[in-house]
């Protein structure tokens, strides 16, 4: 997630940890801390490998006794062989995981309109949801939104479980029916995306809460 937002949204991040591994494979600088000072800096390569030579006392204590702790782990878990570069295994481990392939707020700025496609992902506690398609009804607070499903339902769902779909050349709903929340509508169209009007008759289904 880290290396995905520097690299797709050109930020910097801070990353705090006391593990080289993780250093070694997120970060291009580091400092070392000692009583809240800096006491050493400067190209992570530099400091945190096996073979690093910190400037400072301190920090060279502490890189010498991580990697004689990391050869003692390997050796009792029966890992034989010369240390890899700093950060390498978590680099290999990284790259194995599926690509992220959207991001909520605050990294993603782009509202949703009424009458919108979406598709709804990565729902935990609601997984029966997952990949279902929806047209979006209004947002609910900085974070959420209200969708209905093909079936009429609706839930309250987070941006970041939402994803944008193409949009149909010619609009499925009117203006003056999307700007209101739905009731179902008649049988006859219910599997459809018509967005029907508080005006009419039938009530609204009860609404059903996401994670």
């Amino acid at each position: 997630l880290i290396r995905h937002v520097v690299k797709e949204h050109d930020v910097a991040c801070l990353v705090v940890t006391q593990i080289l591994h993780e250093i070694g494979a997120l970060c291009d600088d580091c400092v070392f801390l000692d009583d809240g000072a800096v006491v050493d800096g400067g190209p992570a390569a530099d400091l945190v490998g096996v073979d690093a030579k910190p400037r400072h006392p301190r920090s060279k204590a502490y890189v010498d006794a991580f990697w004689d702790l990391e050869r003692d782990m390997r050796h009792a878990a029966g890992r034989t062989g010369s240390l890899p570069a700093c950060g390498a295994e978590l680099d290999g481990t990284m790259a194995a995981l599926p690509d992220i392939l959207y991001l909520g707020p605050p990294w993603d700025t782009a509202d949703l309109q009424r009458g919108q496609r979406v598709k709804v992902v990565g729902l935990h506690a609601q997984q029966r949801f997952n990949g279902k398609e929806a047209l979006v009804l209004r947002r609910i607070d900085a974070f959420r939104f209200k969708v209905r499903l093909r079936d009429s339902q609706t839930l309250a769902v987070r941006r970041a479980n939402l994803q944008l779909l193409p949009q149909p050349t010619t609009p499925t709903t009117s203006s003056s029916e999307a700007s209101s929340e739905a009731s179902p509508a008649p049988s006859s169209e219910k599997a459809g995306w018509r967005l029907w009007p508080r005006s009419t008759a039938q009530t609204a289904p009860e609404h059903a809460k996401t994670d």
